[in-house]
């Protein structure tokens, strides 16, 4: 199904989620406190079975809009910023969740290497 969905061209509030890489991004407060949601419940993602893993991210995406924060990207060509569907950012999320976290010391163990001998 193909899913409509009008970006809003909006200012970006400290609470907001800016996609995409850079140092804006890395320091805006609002993906600080996103990528502490991300980073707690990777375990958690990662531990689920594959049917599941789909509600972990959604469920972050759903506290993010709760707290009246908003996922938004910003276009290269004219510099503003725009919303992205529920959809763009769950899977963005799902992104997150897949990463490895660079910001960690531990490292991570895949659970399939440990049943895989």
């Amino acid at each position: 199904e193909m899913e409509t969905y009008t970006p809003q061209e909006v200012d970006p509030h400290d609470r907001d989620v800016l996609c995409g890489r850079g140092g804006l991004t890395n320091y805006h407060p609002g993906n600080a406190w996103y990528r502490n949601m991300v980073r707690a419940n990777r375990s958690l993602y990662k531990a689920s079975p594959k049917h599941s893993k789909i509600l972990v991210a959604k469920s972050i995406c759903g506290h993010v809009l709760a707290q009246g924060s908003r996922f938004l990207e910003c276009d290269k060509r004219s510099g503003s910023w725009f919303t992205i569907s529920y959809k763009r950012a769950v899977d963005k999320t799902s992104q997150a969740l897949r990463e490895k976290d660079r910001y960690s010391e531990e490292p991570e163990i895949e659970v399939s290497h440990i049943f895989s001998q």
